[in-house]
């Protein structure tokens, strides 16, 4: 009997245990998740106050065949004092790959394989005029150094302590200060319907043949700068033709028709065109490039 009523004292010790165990555990997963849902709650206030606080300018410079750079100045208040994120860049919107513009990749062997980049951009750019010194090591510079915290214009002393070998200092100069002449933009009131797009786009229905493609360039999702162009299979563009004077007349009214419609989606911010040009949406000439738009259109933020 007494056996028995021992058995039962260290069984119901051992459910006493056994509950109490249960609680803390269940008491700590609690804790745990409560404090999860705390610091992920922290992190999304701390997100939005630098929303708030964050605002940015830039400014533009058209280059050759393609090629836009830009200095961006981003402003973001913390406490009592301001952060900057100050960086130059550029992208081209004219080709969808070119020899010097790629990624690296090195597999297990240590051998390098060169991967095009989806768009083609200062930061994979890999070309050099000295060929020591690489568009992207300059960058870096560069950028570098404009986060010295300018709250001023610049002027060339204030970059001598960079070799300029594949960009010119007056750009750079000239982007900075641009920049620095606008006004403070808040970030969150600058997003514009393209914001799910890349910064810089190259869009297409067609590619192993003649075809049109729609370049484009986009700040915070609005349409910066867009390039249509005509495309042939030997890697002609109707932009070239123009240029070397050696275009038909049926190229130049093209040509003519697709600078008007650029215009156009600059203008409107979209690529929904104008009335004037529904007439073209049939005609075989410019039936692709309808079809272009409508990828871009259906591919951006409803």
């Amino acid at each position: 009997m007494k056996k028995k009523s021992l058995n039962q004292k260290i069984m119901f010790v051992f459910i006493i245990i056994f509950l109490v165990a249960i609680i803390i555990f269940s008491i700590n997963k609690i804790k745990t998740v409560y404090d999860k849902e705390q610091r992920e709650k922290k992190i999304r206030e701390e997100e939005e106050k630098v929303a708030e606080s964050s605002v940015v300018k830039r400014s533009y410079l058209e280059k050759e065949d393609g090629w836009f750079y830009y200095i961006t100045i981003d402003r973001v208040q913390e406490k009592e004092k301001y952060i900057y994120y100050n960086y130059f860049s550029g992208c081209n919107i004219k080709y969808e790959h070119l020899d010097d513009n790629y990624s690296t990749l090195i597999d297990g062997d240590g051998h390098i394989s060169k991967i095009p980049s989806s768009s083609v951009t200062l930061e994979s750019s890999y070309k050099s005029k000295d060929g020591k010194k690489t568009e992207t090591d300059e960058l870096s510079e560069i950028n570098q150094l404009l986060n010295e915290n300018w709250e001023r214009k610049i002027n060339n002393d204030d970059l001598k302590s960079i070799k300029f070998v594949n960009f010119e200092k007056d750009d750079i100069v000239k982007l900075w200060n641009d920049a620095y002449s606008k006004k403070y933009q808040k970030t969150d009131d600058i997003i514009g319907k393209y914001i799910s797009l890349n910064t810089c786009s190259i869009t297409k229905v067609k590619s192993s043949e003649d075809h049109y493609q729609v370049g484009l360039l986009l700040n915070y999702g609005n349409i910066e700068e867009v390039r249509i162009d005509y495309v042939y299979s030997n890697g002609t563009y109707l932009t070239d033709k123009i240029a070397s004077n050696k275009a038909t007349d049926k190229e130049k009214e093209i040509y003519n028709t697709i600078k008007e419609m650029e215009k156009d989606i600059k203008k409107n911010g979209k690529f929904s065109l104008d009335k004037k040009f529904d007439n073209l949406k049939n005609n075989s000439d410019y039936k692709e490039l309808f079809q272009i738009f409508e990828k871009i259109e259906g591919n951006r933020d409803k």
